[in-house]
């Protein structure tokens, strides 16, 4: 069940904002535990953008992909999705474009001309400890492949590190080492800009009605990954499909959970019952019957292409 949470009492600073993949959150902290939550809103064009990181998350989620729980929060009149710190008090987040910078020094970071799997596997490959996230990092472009996510770029993974050093002197070495951790790859963030946030209500039916228009949509020349190969931009299932001819057993074990999974996950009552008991007093916010089916509709498509690609 999907919470939603009233955030306008909760803790926060006009100076509490973190960026977490490109766009601006606002860091609000729980009343009681105090624990770090961050708040997004949707684009104001899309106002109904939060539920698509929120469905996103779910089906995730369902899967068994590793991914953080996003819910709703409301903050006066802003609504948007709500998430809790992916790390501790002794680790920080540090984003792909920081390990893909230090090792390109001329990468170029707006256009996504660099963001190549290559690149990726280089840096992966650059150092033992990393080694084995290369497989996660596959994973979430799977992922991506089933929710149509265009938007994956070097802002939008990230690797989870422990602080390198103690703010205090006071605390004894060995218990800075006990409370250590390893770096490990990131639950998977940021998937709002996915499952055809974009496309305007009245749109909605001529993909719902038109399979020609819908299958296009889906798997045309623009439902593009935002990781290229080998500098080229491809669509997710060519990105895919050239992963697997380097990690065959990485892609197969993931979609086969995919399969396995998906005969026991009824995607449309996820879908129809996501927003049970959530009622906005504006109407733009809420989830219609029509968005409803069209991102079930999407997604039964695309997992039915991973499954019958691999």
């Amino acid at each position: 069940m999907v919470k939603l949470t009233d955030i306008s009492k909760w803790p926060s600073q006009i100076s509490d904002v973190v960026t977490i993949g490109k766009r601006i959150k606002k860091v609000v902290y729980h009343p009681t535990s105090f624990r770090e939550n961050y708040f997004k809103e949707p684009k104001e064009e899309f106002p109904w953008e939060f539920w698509t990181e929120v469905i996103a998350s779910r089906i995730g989620l369902e899967f068994g992909f590793n991914i953080i729980q996003y819910d709703i929060g409301i903050s006066n009149e802003s609504v948007g999705c709500l998430s809790k710190s992916m790390v501790k008090s002794n680790e920080m987040l540090v984003h792909g474009q920081q390990y893909l910078t230090a090792l390109k020094l001329d990468f170029e970071i707006e256009k996504g001309i660099d963001h190549t799997f290559q690149l990726v596997e280089q840096f992966f490959k650059s150092r033992g400890i990393y080694n084995g996230m290369i497989d996660e990092f596959i994973e979430m472009l799977i992922f991506d492949a089933i929710i149509g996510n265009r938007d994956r770029h070097q802002q939008n993974w990230a690797i989870i590190q422990p602080n390198s050093f103690v703010s205090t002197g006071k605390i004894l070495y060995s218990e800075f080492l006990k409370n250590q951790t390893m770096p490990r790859f990131s639950p998977i963030f940021d998937n709002g800009n996915s499952l055809a946030y974009e496309i305007l209500e009245d749109k909605i039916p001529k993909l719902l009605d038109n399979s020609v228009t819908c299958e296009k949509y889906l798997f045309g020349k623009k439902a593009t990954s935002h990781v290229r190969w080998n500098g080229k931009i491809v669509t997710h299932i060519e990105l895919i499909t050239e992963i697997h001819n380097i990690y065959p057993d990485t892609v197969k074990k993931v979609v086969q959970r995919v399969r396995e999974k998906k005969g026991k996950i009824n995607i449309e009552a996820i879908i129809q019952n996501i927003d049970d008991g959530i009622i906005f007093a504006d109407a733009k916010f809420s989830l219609t019957d029509n968005r409803k089916k069209l991102i079930t509709l999407l997604l039964e498509k695309r997992i039915k292409k991973l499954l019958d690609n691999f």
